[in-house]
């Protein structure tokens, strides 16, 4: 099963936008210039993390990341950020690339790589669902993601069900 682009992302879109455009006013106008990374990717306000995915694909390389786009002081839950260069020196921020919106990644879209095959970008992730209070107290989900090129723009189009499904039982009591 794959949810299209445009059954999820407009709302995905619209709701990012609400939620964020204080955060981002906010976080724009404490920034300092003088502490923004010249020659290392950066988003322009939010949370950052792990690099996922490094790879080439047209001629250009594309980054993603594990990102918190309503806060800059913590993890919350993670998104995919997603960036690429022509020179890595120079980044274009894209559209976030995925998002935790799915019953197997909806408390984190976590750590992942990508491969590049027949002009499309494959990425695999860890989706992580949390059950606060119970033992065990999360379950993680290998996804796989395929991304198209539309019109220039590369998008995540077609998420698929889990892979390959892991519960972690962990005893702190000895």
């Amino acid at each position: 099963m794959f949810r299209s682009l445009t059954s999820c992302w407009p709302w995905n879109k619209k709701h990012f936008a609400k939620q964020c455009q204080h955060a981002r006013s906010s976080v724009t106008a404490s920034v300092n210039d003088r502490y923004y990374p010249r020659y290392h990717l950066a988003p322009t306000h939010g949370w950052m993390n792990d690099p996922n995915g490094f790879s080439v694909f047209n001629g250009e390389y594309h980054l993603y990341y594990q990102y918190n786009p309503n806060s800059s002081l913590e993890p919350g839950i993670a998104h995919w950020g997603h960036a690429k260069s022509k020179d890595m020196f120079h980044w274009e921020h894209l559209p976030i690339a995925m998002y935790p919106d799915e019953w197997y990644d909806k408390t984190g879209v976590f750590s992942g790589s990508a491969i590049v095959e027949d002009d499309k970008i494959y990425l695999f992730y860890t989706g992580n669902v949390n059950f606060p209070g119970q033992t065990p107290d999360h379950m993680q989900h290998q996804v796989l993601a395929k991304s198209l090129l539309l019109e220039d723009v590369l998008y995540t189009l077609e998420r698929h069900e889990p892979v390959q499904s892991l519960q972690l039982k962990i005893n702190l009591a000895k």
